[in-house]
Parts: C-alpha cells; sequence; structure tokens
C-alpha cells in the first residue's frame, strides 16, 4: 500500500451522484445543503475504510493497519502503520506540497487487536465528524482533528479525533495511545 492513499475519482462522483439524484439543490435550505455535505464525507469515509479493508488482504503477514491524516498548515499528512505478527510496524508518512514520503520500521509498543476493540468500548463516537473532544487537563486546549482508519482481521473502524498537543496531559484512551504510538509522542505527551 502506497500513500498517498486516496479514492479513486470514479467512487468520489459515484457518491456525490447517489447523493444528489433528484435533488434540487436550488431549493435546500442551509441546514439540508449541510446535511447532505455531512452524507457525502461520511459515504466518502466509509468508502475509504472499505478500501483499506481490501488493501489489508493483500498484504502478507499482517496483523492490522491503521491510517491517520490531518492537515496541518493548510498540508494533508498521511501516516500509514501496518502491523506485523511480530509485532515490527512498517510505517509511512506522506506530506502534501513538495511531496515527501518517508518510509521505516519500528517496535511501537501498541496491538492493534487490542486497540479496535477498546475503540468500541471507550465511549469515543465512531464514524462521526467532529463529535470527540480531547481536551488537554493542564491548558483545556485540544488538537486539530485527525481522522483514523484502523482494521485488522475482526473489523474496521474510523473516527474524528482531536490529536494531543505536545507538552499536555491528556486522558488514556484507545484514541490517543494510537496517536501517540504512530506519530512517536510517547515522550511529548503524559497519558493519565
Amino acid at each position: 500500500m502506497k500513500l498517498p492513499f486516496r479514492l479513486s475519482r470514479n467512487v468520489e462522483i459515484s457518491i456525490h451522484s447517489e447523493v444528489f439524484n433528484n435533488v434540487d439543490i436550488a431549493n435546500l435550505t442551509e441546514e439540508e445543503r449541510i446535511d447532505k455535505l455531512e452524507e457525502i464525507s461520511n459515504k466518502s469515509t466509509n468508502a475509504f475504510l472499505a478500501a483499506m479493508v481490501a488493501e489489508l488482504s493483500s498484504i502478507p503477514n499482517r496483523v492490522g493497519i491503521c491510517l491517520i491524516e490531518t492537515i496541518v498548515h493548510g498540508y494533508l499528512i498521511q501516516t500509514l502503520a501496518i502491523q506485523h505478527h511480530d509485532g515490527v510496524f512498517e510505517i509511512q508518512k506522506w506530506i502534501e506540497g513538495p511531496p515527501n514520503v518517508e518510509m521505516y520500521s519500528s517496535s511501537i509498543d501498541l496491538d492493534l487487536r487490542q486497540e479496535l476493540m477498546h475503540l468500541r468500548q471507550d465511549g469515543i463516537v465512531l464514524k462521526k465528524y467532529g463529535i470527540n473532544h480531547n481536551l488537554d487537563h493542564k491548558s483545556n486546549m485540544e488538537g486539530k482533528y485527525a481522522t483514523i482508519y484502523i482494521a485488522v482481521e475482526t473489523g474496521a473502524e474510523w473516527l474524528n479525533y482531536p490529536y494531543p498537543l505536545k507538552g499536555g496531559e491528556y486522558d488514556n484512551n484507545a484514541a490517543n495511545r494510537i496517536l501517540c504510538a504512530i506519530w512517536s509522542m510517547e515522550k511529548d505527551v503524559t497519558l493519565v
């Protein structure tokens, strides 16, 4: 799997056509337009996750796959982590702008199978944008949102979650553990 990972243009067009089929856009209220855009976002994100699950089956000797996507200073950033059975992660980072791909292997203290189970149990809202909050216990601030896609043999989920800020203190939950481990922030953030 290579970064940047994107939906094909045909899939995007299909989603837009499905959502706006027989809809008179000029007569929609502002709220109805926002609802349609949210529907497109959710369908696109679900299609993106389905494409990731399909990719997962083509990767030999893997436990799971996690892709984190965010925008910083107007540039899209994708970080892909593939966990293998020996506990080693294959990491790719891609930054838009002057395209830059960084690839390396790392031993990360993280089990994607366990974290997916915890995501479902931690009370974090899955498959919705802008709902979750992640306040720094020290400053009461939160970072920008990142979208986390995670897939293992037993299932897959996506969530939109504010990432921790350096020097912050945050709840020790699955989303923060995933973000800190894959982005190598364990020394910069305290999880309590």
